[in-house]
């Protein structure tokens, strides 16, 4: 199915699911609409055009990585002038700008030589730097690793500089890249709910399901979450009142792995039954499923991204970073410079969110590990960012996309 064909679905489903009135809910596909225009500011008719272009940048992305695996720094998503892809590459040899073009979309690929480092480089000095960070300056929240800016951004609670700045300016002596101070944010929580509610649930606590996947010896199926989630889980569906009845489905739990670039545990489903590739959007009856046609393994910076969490519904914001260390939410060892997080001034989030499938239209990237929502408000703005686990990083089990 086409994009613009996927609107259309989006918005009748909606129209014939939806009572009428004036709290009915915009359909996902305003929803992602409108989340993309106001977050690069263009126009509604615009936000279309280019999140239909989507599918088709993916792709490109997906061959550039591969092209340039070998000195590249960062891949970008860029909306200004217009939309379009940059590539950080590290080394000075020049790479002239390309267009890309398939299924009637075309869009500009501009590279950017002569950074000192790749992005396994990069990581590594961002890891590295925390040690030393964390020195100077208590109370550090997180760090984001910027590569297309040159910048390591450093997260604390406190509202004013108390000798920040000089502890930044220090630490750019230090390992060579600029630091920057970014005020007043909280300590990000790994999302396990203590109340109860769908999807996945276990002795009062809730989680939220994942992206489908294979085992790739076994050939099992099943379902993935976040590993700090229970490992004894039942399933759920949202249950429709007057309608569809309410299943509910006891998981089997098969392998977790949950340390400085892992949070994630897959379950495989009793006979009789199987895991779909499938996403709920806006609506939570059975037209409201989103097949996911093609599952990414990493987050370019920029991209949009959207999810559907058990307690805050749909929602969507967009990759701000994939350097991200949320402090705190590792367990027992220090977080890698290795996570997404995704920002928006229309995100929602809250406990009981972890192990949601993030995705944008119909591809998948990776599943919700933490997220930073000190009220744990369930409105959409109150949430301050999410932090994304890639969905390459199955590998450690042995998964494969289903």
């Amino acid at each position: 199915m086409s994009i613009s064909a996927l609107f259309m679905a989006l918005a009748l489903a909606q129209s014939t699911a939806a009572s009428p009135g004036p709290e009915a809910r915009p359909s996902e596909a305003e929803m992602t609409v409108a989340a993309f225009s106001e977050s690069f500011g263009v126009s509604q008719d615009e936000a279309r055009k280019r999140i239909e272009a989507g599918e088709a940048i993916d792709q490109y992305v997906e061959s550039l990585r591969e092209r340039y695996k070998s000195r590249l720094t960062f891949i970008s998503i860029e909306q200004s002038p217009d939309q379009h892809i940059v590539v950080g590459l590290k080394g000075p040899q020049m790479v002239p700008t390309q267009r890309m073009s398939e299924e009637g979309a075309t869009v500009r690929v501009e590279f950017e030589e002569g950074y000192p480092y790749d992005q396994a480089e990069f990581r590594t000095i961002v890891q590295n730097s925390l040690k030393e960070a964390k020195k100077l300056i208590p109370g550090i929240t997180g760090m984001e690793g910027r590569p297309e800016l040159g910048t390591i951004r450093i997260h604390v609670q406190d509202r004013s500089d108390n000798g920040h700045s000089k502890a930044a300016a220090k630490l750019g002596q230090m390992f060579g890249v600029k630091f920057e101070i970014v005020y007043g944010q909280g300590r990000s929580t790994n999302a396990a709910y203590t109340r109860g509610g769908a999807i996945l649930q276990s002795n009062g606590r809730t989680c939220t399901s994942g992206l489908a996947v294979k085992h790739k010896v076994t050939n099992e199926k099943g379902i993935i979450t976040a590993a700090h989630c229970e490992d004894n889980l039942l399933y759920s569906n949202y249950g429709q009142p007057g309608g569809t009845s309410q299943v509910l489905i006891p998981l089997i739990f098969r392998a977790a792995s949950f340390d400085g670039s892992h949070d994630v545990q897959w379950h495989a489903l009793p006979s009789g039954h199987s895991p779909l590739q499938e996403v709920f959007g806006t609506l939570t009856s059975e037209s409201g499923g989103r097949i996911l046609t093609l599952i990414y393994n990493e987050l370019p910076i920029n991209k949009p991204m959207c999810f559907r969490g058990a307690r805050t519904g749909y929602s969507c914001g967009k990759v701000t970073s994939v350097e991200w260390i949320p402090a705190g939410t590792c367990g027992a060892v220090e977080c890698d410079a290795t996570w997404a997080r995704v920002e928006g001034s229309a995100l929602a989030c809250a406990s009981g969110d972890s192990g949601a499938a993030v995705f944008y239209i119909n591809s998948g990237y990776g599943i919700v590990k933490s997220v930073l929502n000190p009220t744990d408000s369930t409105l959409a703005g109150d949430c301050g960012s999410l932090t994304v686990m890639p969905f390459g990083r199955v590998a450690e089990l042995d998964l494969v996309r289903l």
